[in-house]
């Protein structure tokens, strides 16, 4: 019987590989799991990120991940990805595309919106 690749808290590494949690094996199953509901996969990984950051800030708090390290261990392999082909073309007002860019969340060399972990 395989081990599962589950989070050791508060340490946040994998019980089964020791490496940071999610580690490859834990997010393939996870993708698997939540294949027809990847906003659901979303907010769950949201949710343990919050947890983790606490929790590991409780733990060093001199020596904590940062938040975009944690933001890229927990969410940023799984968000959704567009490719610009695939994005429906729909008109920007000038007001909004100036808001946009202002935020740092357009591109305006070629227009397209990008997410940044930045932001939150």
């Amino acid at each position: 019987m395989s081990r599962l690749h589950l989070p050791l808290r508060p340490l946040w590494l994998c019980r089964a590989c020791a490496a940071p949690w999610p580690c490859a094996t834990a997010r393939l199953t996870l993708v698997q799991e939540y294949a027809h509901d990847r906003v659901a996969l979303l907010v769950y990984l949201g949710g343990l990120l919050h947890d983790a950051a606490g929790q590991l800030h409780t733990l060093n708090p001199h020596d904590a991940p940062e938040a975009a390290q944690l933001f890229d261990r927990f969410l940023g392999w799984a968000r959704i990805r567009r490719s610009h082909a695939d994005s429906p073309q729909h008109p920007m007002s000038e007001a909004g595309a100036t808001a946009l860019a202002y935020e740092g969340q357009l591109d305006t060399a070629d227009g397209v919106g990008t997410e940044l972990r930045d932001h939150w």
